[in-house]
């Protein structure tokens, strides 16, 4: 077997840096504690994780009739995200011996970039916080918005730390608002200069460099099907078999009177459903908030985030992750939120969002050369190369896997501004 040549090794190092200070957003989110290949390879790429518990609060010293077991929730985190970037070069084109150095950055920070994008639209298209500005994006204000739900809703700073990821556009414009200022010592230059804002009401703020948009609604006056549409946490689910599997308790299919014109993504509100804070339980003033996951298998149903958790069964679980405060009546109003088509900035915790680095096992003695390494983030960048005799071409390919989890749709969101 051919080794590399050392000009491509330092090449190779060259690229694997370049991915590294690339993988902007990686920080942003947690890292999934990491399995063997041979594990990862025996459950499917799949392991399931566990959500944090929520305990119900009693008062007085007598609690008979109040025990009972926990509900421990987990949601399934896949490596769904295998991407490559492969090449072909003749033999002509290899005679220029930077043609691979320059290619292999070039796949490094398409690769980056996916990643980044992988993580943003994740929690642009499942987040279930949404705050609505009718105005352009101005500054304090609006993020404030997004931290004043977070808090009325027991996700407070406590609750670890908390990333905006600003679209392009909005960023710039809440920079130019900061820049604008002469009060605030420091920030004001780094605004004017670079658009750069850093910290604003607890959050961390970061532009993105994608403008993801979300359509209007068009889904029309609906209203609820059907009262007690309620939703019962369990954490298993018993097969006619008896055996037993995990169940995913963040989705929920509920019936509307239709669902033509629903597309995923949409936001939307039922009038009489509060949110509540989910620690203590008390609702607040505000109509929880929802977003449409996928058009249900049945007609005229929705599959939505949260799951509407009422505590309507009385169930210890359902007490324990309680979301709000009555469950909807019979014909109660749907309400769209997205009501003009726009980019979307998503907010969420950093525990919201987990990143599960995975890796590939290609074989040198299957006959092609390869190179790998695994970034500070865990995320390993294979290189391989191979040649054909025929030709005289040669083909490589540099490739990343891993997969990005929503494990707590709740704790994550967006804004959307100018909306009517």
């Amino acid at each position: 077997m051919a080794a590399f040549l050392k000009s491509e090794e330092i090449a190779f190092d060259k690229v694997l840096k370049g991915f590294t200070d690339g993988l902007v957003m990686t920080d942003t989110v947690e890292r999934a504690p990491a399995l063997s290949n041979a594990q990862m390879e025996r459950q499917n790429d799949t392991i399931w994780r566990p959500v944090p518990y929520i305990s119900t609060v009693y008062n007085g010293l007598d609690q008979t009739g109040n025990f009972g077991n926990k509900t421990q929730l987990a949601v399934p985190a896949s490596v769904g995200f295998k991407n490559s970037v492969p090449i072909q070069l003749s033999a002509t084109e290899m005679r220029d011996p930077q043609q691979l150095q320059r290619i292999g950055e070039s796949a490094a920070q398409g690769l980056a970039s996916k990643i980044n994008f992988n993580i943003f639209n994740v929690a642009a298209q499942l987040g279930s916080v949404f705050v609505k500005r009718t105005g352009a994006a101005t500054g304090f204000d609006d993020i404030a918005e997004a931290d004043a739900t977070f808090i009325e809703q027991g996700i407070g700073p406590t609750a670890g730390e908390r990333i905006f990821v600003g679209a392009p556009r909005v960023l710039n414009s809440i920079a130019s608002n900061m820049a604008a200022r002469g009060t605030v010592a420091g920030k004001v230059e780094s605004a004017y200069e670079r658009a750069y804002v850093d910290k604003i009401s607890n959050f961390n703020v970061i532009k993105g460099e994608y403008s993801v948009l979300k359509t209007a609604a068009a889904g029309g006056a609906i209203t609820i099907s059907g009262a007690n549409q309620y939703y019962v946490p369990k954490a298993m689910s018993t097969a006619t078999t008896g055996e037993q599997s995990p169940v995913d308790n963040r989705f929920q299919t509920i019936a509307v009177s239709s669902n033509a014109g629903v597309v995923a993504g949409d936001a939307f509100t039922v009038a009489g459903v509060f949110a509540t804070h989910h620690i203590t339980k008390q609702p607040t003033a505000q109509l929880k908030t929802f977003r449409v996951v996928a058009l249900g298998a049945v007609a005229n149903t929705l599959i939505i985030t949260p799951p509407i958790i009422s505590g309507g069964g009385g169930t210890l679980a359902e007490l324990d992750y309680k979301n709000v405060s009555a469950a909807p009546a019979a014909g109660a109003v749907v309400t769209w939120l997205n009501t003009t088509a726009g980019a979307v900035s998503p907010f969420f915790c950093k525990g919201a969002i987990e990143l599960m680095p995975a890796d590939i096992a290609p074989n040198s003695e299957d006959g092609w050369n390869i190179m790998k390494a695994t970034t500070p983030q865990g995320i390993t960048l294979t290189y391989a190369r191979q040649g054909d005799i025929n030709t005289y071409n040669t083909k490589a390919r540099w490739d990343a896997s891993y997969g990005v989890t929503a494990l707590n749709t709740e704790m994550m969101g967006l804004v959307m501004f100018n909306q009517a």
